[in-house]
């Protein structure tokens, strides 16, 4: 016969709704507690057969109690309190800003190196007379750049929906917002087969590079590759979170 005090159905609904497993667990535990006080001042008093019902009484719904954590919880943290201005608004000047931030890092690393004496950019030469070094700087720079600020972001929007209580719907939001900026952006890197020859261009779906449309150097694999990462973040951060199997919260009473 299944016990109408259990937690057990509370605690997963906790879980699918975003709230943190070591969250839920303090919760239950704490319910737990409180249910067992309960049940302590009815047996001294005597109480009727009828007690468990009483209990449920005293403890509340539990769709409400559910509605009403998840709601205390979330209103802890601003991503919390606000979901939309998180994961719908913030994510694209966030990714912008992350891109600026990656070419400022290559740039003082590239001062860096030249106040060391060692050269990462070659300029003038061909690829045959380039250093192995110069080649693995320019191609590191090349697709850091492509990836790494887009893939960033998308990792931060699945650690804050995560501490935030928010469900995975915020996440897939927020990565297919970084995925289609990362889309609209073209890359291009040519190394040198003469001197002065070699070029890495950008480009921009509404601000084309100047003399070239943008259309005409847009690569259908490269752009799938640009907006898949951040997506498949995204993606295996809601697995990840569907994964998460039911807990026993009696155990850990």
């Amino acid at each position: 016969m299944p016990n109408p005090l259990s937690l057990d159905h509370l605690a997963n609904d906790l879980l699918r709704r975003g709230l943190p497993r070591q969250y839920v667990r303090r919760v239950v535990r704490e319910l737990l507690e409180h249910r067992t006080d309960i049940l302590d001042e009815q047996s001294t008093a005597d109480a009727a057969p009828g007690a468990p019902t009483l209990v449920g009484d005293r403890l509340g719904d539990q769709a409400a109690l559910a509605d009403c954590i998840v709601a205390q919880y979330r209103a802890q943290t601003f991503c919390g309190r606000h979901p939309i201005l998180t994961f719908v608004v913030a994510p694209i000047p966030l990714a912008i800003l992350a891109w600026i931030g990656v070419v400022l890092i290559f740039t003082l690393l590239d001062w860096v190196g030249e106040w060391l004496g060692v050269a990462a950019w070659t300029e003038g030469k061909p690829l045959a007379e380039w250093p192995v070094f110069a080649v693995w700087c320019v191609l590191s720079f090349y697709y850091v750049l492509m990836f790494a600020p887009f893939a960033l972001v998308s990792a931060a929007i699945c650690r804050l929906a995560r501490r935030a209580g928010r469900s995975s719907r915020w996440v897939l939001v927020g990565c297919l917002l970084v995925g289609l900026l990362a889309a609209s952006v073209s890359y291009g890197c040519k190394l040198p087969d003469a001197p002065r020859t070699g070029s890495i261009t950008i480009a921009w779906l509404l601000y084309p590079a100047p003399g070239q449309p943008l259309l005409h150097r847009l690569s259908f694999t490269q752009q799938l590759l640009q907006f898949a990462v951040p997506l498949g973040i995204g993606l295996y951060a809601a697995w990840k979170s569907s994964r998460r199997g039911p807990t026993t919260c009696e155990v850990s009473a």
